[in-house]
């Protein structure tokens, strides 16, 4: 115990350090309380590196599980299917909002909108919930 209270000369004052006064805590309170705070610093640390989905995680060139063509996702909101020549096959403006990817397009002499639930987002994926159930996948394509 004498390492634990040491004497400390504060303003020429003799003072009692009882830095641990923790000494009469049982191993179980000790290794207890280190195993919460342990918990705790994890816990901020996985809170603090999930990065934030915004728009700008979809901005780009996709290859989606339903179609051959490539999607393109555009920064300023526009969207197109684009065959590796050029031709555009179908195009529309798209948005991110409350966890949901929007697409609007024409179709016809109508507009068509379809929200989709995104259930993942990675760098090199998203993933979203069609309206009939089924998953489709997106994987991130170089583009040329």
């Amino acid at each position: 115990m004498a390492q634990y209270t040491k004497k400390l000369i504060v303003n020429g004052d003799c003072v009692r350090d009882c830095i641990l006064r923790s000494s009469k805590m049982n191993m179980t309170e000790v290794l207890s309380k280190r195993s919460v705070a342990l918990l705790l610093a994890a816990f901020m640390c996985v809170s603090c590196s999930r990065e934030t989905i915004t728009a700008k995680s979809f901005i780009g060139k996709w290859k989606s599980t339903r179609l051959e063509t490539p999607t393109y996702l555009y920064e300023n909101g526009e969207w197109e299917i684009k065959t590796e020549d050029g031709v555009i096959l179908q195009y529309g403006i798209w948005q991110y909002e409350h966890n949901k990817i929007i697409w609007i397009d024409k179709a016809g002499s109508g507009i068509e909108t379809d929200a989709n639930a995104v259930l993942s987002v990675t760098p090199q994926e998203f993933r979203v919930k069609e309206n009939d159930g089924t998953t489709t996948t997106f994987s991130r394509l170089v583009q040329n």
